[in-house]
């Protein structure tokens, strides 16, 4: 079947800088129009976990392609990604479970953009004896121009729509 005979599929992407707010808005379009949303970081995610569990360097371009290759990504009833039908969703939980036999003391996870943390933290919320602690990426030093530490040093400010915490210039631009 050529292109031009195949049934049109809507597909919307969401750019922008990490912590915008996209995955929220992409959720929220995607149930206003009644589409399917796919978080495309979580399916990045599993897929990178798949390579690194199978010693599979991510820097291996032909040993990916073959895996992903013989990769099936689906999806469950919740949205969450499956790889060869098993949910990644709560792997961090289940990994510690086994492996220790017990809940962690706590869990560690980068935030400023948010997804990764609240991905790492969200199976041990209702766990009152697990610390959840938030870490700041600063780059090299809360005290140079390169820092990506927004919550230590960054200014209130609005960036694509979005009123949060950035590392500015004298001018109020978005610092580089």
């Amino acid at each position: 079947m050529s292109n031009r005979n195949k049934p049109k599929t809507l597909i919307i992407a969401l750019d922008g800088p990490s912590g915008t707010g996209k995955s929220t808005t992409a959720r929220l379009v995607a149930k206003k129009l009644g589409l399917t949303y796919i978080d495309t970081g979580a399916m990045y995610r599993a897929l990178t976990w798949k390579a690194l569990s199978n010693g599979v360097s991510c820097d291996d371009e032909e040993a990916l392609m073959k895996l992903f290759g013989e990769t099936e990504v689906g999806f469950d009833a919740q949205g969450n990604i499956l790889v060869d039908g098993i949910s990644r969703a709560k792997e961090i939980r289940s990994q510690i479970l086994e492996k220790e036999g017990r809940l962690p003391d706590a869990v560690v996870a980068c935030v400023g953009g948010g997804s990764n943390a609240i991905g790492s933290f969200y199976h041990f919320i209702e766990d009152r004896d697990v610390r959840l602690i938030g870490c700041e990426a600063a780059g090299r030093g809360i005290d140079t121009f390169e820092t990506a530490a927004t919550i230590t040093v960054g200014k209130p400010g609005i960036f694509h729509g979005m009123k949060s915490y950035f590392c500015q210039n004298e001018y109020g631009q978005i610092a580089p």
